[in-house]
């Protein structure tokens, strides 16, 4: 099992570019390492990422997945990048959209592939954000507030993420305001 790294107080995490994800992704071949399950699982292959990562100073979340009717859960990472929020399948590399209410669009073991997706957990590599996506569905609103904890802000200390959705239920926007007063933060 991997361990998880200790985090860099004293070490500026910065937010990459997509482009730099994927050449970060493309240098580290986490992807050819092989799933063993019970030894080598996904919770192994994100932590590899996140750690790699977070020592060469990107700033990232480890994602817990959780499902509608799987006692399982699933780990990813996440980045923000200058295309919002993205999310990478670490035992692939590839970019996947993961929606509360819907699939995940990769098969994994042990959860039946019409599972939904119940809730979304994140923690970030710089310690100042947890969040929690709500367990609502994208069918119900047409847009998914996250609310995040942020301790950056310069106006507050929440910050929330609003993001639209097309008719497919993929996120085709993210844009980050302040919850506190309802206009974009200045962070």
């Amino acid at each position: 099992m991997t361990e998880k790294i200790s985090y860099y107080p004293n070490c500026k995490l910065i937010n990459p570019l997509l482009l730099g994800v994927k050449m970060f992704l493309a240098e580290l071949r986490v992807w050819r390492n092989e799933y063993i399950e019970d030894h080598y699982v996904c919770s192994d292959f994100t932590q590899e990422v996140f750690n790699k990562a977070t020592e060469n100073g990107m700033r990232c979340g480890y994602v817990i997945i959780s499902f509608e009717k799987s006692p399982l859960g699933h780990a990813i990472i996440t980045f923000e990048t200058d295309y919002g929020l993205v999310f990478i399948e670490p035992q692939t590399g590839e970019q996947v959209d993961v929606i509360v209410g819907k699939y995940y669009p990769i098969a994994l073991v042990g959860v039946n592939e019409f599972d939904c997706i119940l809730k979304i957990d994140i923690e970030w590599n710089d310690e100042t954000q947890k969040s929690i996506v709500q367990e609502i569905t994208p069918q119900k609103v047409s847009e998914v507030i996250e609310i995040l904890e942020s301790p950056n802000c310069i106006t507050c200390n929440y910050v929330t993420w609003m993001m639209k959705y097309d008719n497919l239920g993929r996120i085709i926007k993210s844009t980050r305001v302040c919850s506190k007063i309802n206009y974009k933060c200045k962070y």
